[in-house]
Formats: structure tokens, sequence, C-alpha cells
């Protein structure tokens, strides 16, 4: 079975960290080194690659290097903040490997790590365009109730309830266009999915 695909030329294909460049303008790989997982474009993956061969490189990385920051160079010579493996790689829409999932059940973490991911996306999803650098915590009221949402994996339906609920009745905007609802309950719906 053939599991190829292309990748994208910005972001990590193995962890979705967002700040490099994979493929440069010609479609060639720029052999950049991710300072998430370590892998480096055109060595570690082509500008095709299999899903499998992704997976075992995430896996390396997610079980093998402990889903630890790799980089110690200028640029990043640190994770950024809040950040974590799983937030990341959820919010990259990306899968995490079933033997991680099983070697670590600490929910507390979980919870945190999904309470920041939440905040992420309702930032992303910005539906009183507030967000800047000053002003980020705008939504985090709403983030432990949507990483519940995650963590018992709930549908589509009882998500987008939820977004309506909040921006209809909490924020009061209700004329807001129920189709931005609906791309962001599916952005969760697909980042629930990844997750369980």
């Amino acid at each position: 079975m053939n599991d190829d695909i292309q990748i994208n030329p910005e972001g990590c294909p193995v962890c979705g960290f967002q700040e490099i460049t994979a493929l440069d303008n010609f479609g060639c790989t720029t052999f950049e080194i991710c300072p998430s997982c370590g892998c480096e474009a055109g060595y570690a993956y082509g500008k095709t690659v299999s899903q499998t061969h992704l997976s075992k490189l995430r896996e390396d990385w997610l079980i093998g290097k402990a889903g630890k920051w790799q980089s110690s160079t200028l640029t990043y010579d640190k994770e950024p903040k809040n950040w974590s493996a799983i937030g990341q790689l959820l919010y990259a829409n990306l899968p995490i490997p079933p033997d991680y999932k099983q070697a670590n059940k600490n929910i507390r973490d979980e919870i945190k790590i999904l309470k920041n991911l939440s905040r992420k996306l309702w930032n992303d999803f910005d539906p009183i365009s507030v967000i800047s650098a000053e002003n980020d915590d705008e939504y985090e009221s709403y983030a432990p109730h949507t990483a519940k949402l995650i963590l018992e994996n709930a549908d589509k339906y009882k998500i987008n309830k939820y977004i309506e609920h909040v921006v209809f009745i909490n924020i009061g905007m209700i004329n807001f266009p129920k189709s931005k609802i609906e791309r962001f309950a599916n952005r969760l719906a697909e980042v629930t999915s990844n997750y369980n």
C-alpha cells in the first residue's frame, strides 16, 4: 500500500513546528533542521514521504527522545512559552502515535496541555478580534471546558453547540456568522479526533 504524501513547504511534517521551511520556492528540500524534533528536511524526509515513515519519525521523537525540545541554537535556545510536544502535534493536526498514548497516561499533564492548546485555538478563532501580543488571555475562561470536550472525545455537534453558546450567549454576538463557528467546530473536531 502506497501512503506517500507531498509535504507542505512550511512547517515540520514530523512534529508540526510551524517556523521552519521544509521546501524552497522550487519545491526542493531546504535541509533545515527542525529545532523541535531535530529532523532535517532532505535527510530525514524528502518532498514526498510516506505517512508510515513520518509516523515512525514522530514516534522516535516522542518516545525515543521523550518529546523534548531538540535545539540549543541561539534562535531557538529553548522551547516557546507553554510549549508541549503533544499540543504542537494537535495544533498542526498531526496524529499522536498509539504507543505514546498508552505509555503516557498522566491526566493532570494532559489537561494542562489541552487547556493551553484550547486557549491557542480560541485565540486563532478570536470572534471579537481583540487578540494581540499584549492581550492573549481574552478567551482563557473557555479553555477548560474546551479541553474537557477534547478529553471526552465530544462529537462535532456537541462542540458546535458549545461554541454557539459562548459566541451568541456569553459574548453576546447574536449576528456572528454561523459558518465561522462551524469552521472552528470542525477544527476542534479534528483536534479531538487526532487526540483520541
